[in-house]
């Protein structure tokens, strides 16, 4: 279930990077090409810290964001996007928090090192929200 949610979850991503690239480019912007690596093998640990910071931390603030933005776009269009892909960054950030505690059910996981490396994040994630939003973000 979980592996199936992840493989979901990154077509996810990539429809939004389409639909946001094609709000962009229907503004004028030119958008670049992603340059997305082969997926690399990790340990079981290298994995579990990166679901606590990338997935609980950070998926979990982008769903919160793409709500906030759903509710406060100028633009019919970009509302709407954001709406879908603030329901999925929500499914998303559920996700990660099951992998979480698929991760902390293992014997073998270090439970205080995933809490350390999720306060590091939290902190990170709020040293860098502390300045305002750029006004483009909500139209």
């Amino acid at each position: 279930t979980l592996v199936a949610g992840a493989r979901a979850s990154a077509r996810d991503e990539v429809r939004h990077a389409a639909v946001v690239g094609a709000l962009a480019r229907a503004r004028g912007a030119t958008i670049p090409a992603a340059d997305v690596g082969a997926p690399v093998a990790r340990t079981l640990d290298a994995m579990a810290r990166e679901n606590i910071v990338e997935g609980c931390v950070y998926e979990t603030w982008a769903a919160m964001v793409a709500w906030w933005q759903a509710d406060h776009a100028g633009a019919p269009d970009v509302a709407a996007a954001q709406r879908r892909i603030a329901r999925d960054e929500t499914r998303h950030a559920a996700l990660a928090w099951s992998v979480r505690d698929w991760c902390l059910s293992r014997d073998d996981a270090d439970g205080a090192a995933l809490s350390a490396a999720m306060r590091e994040a939290v902190d990170a994630l709020a040293a860098s929200v502390e300045a305002p939003a750029p006004a483009a973000l909500v139209d």
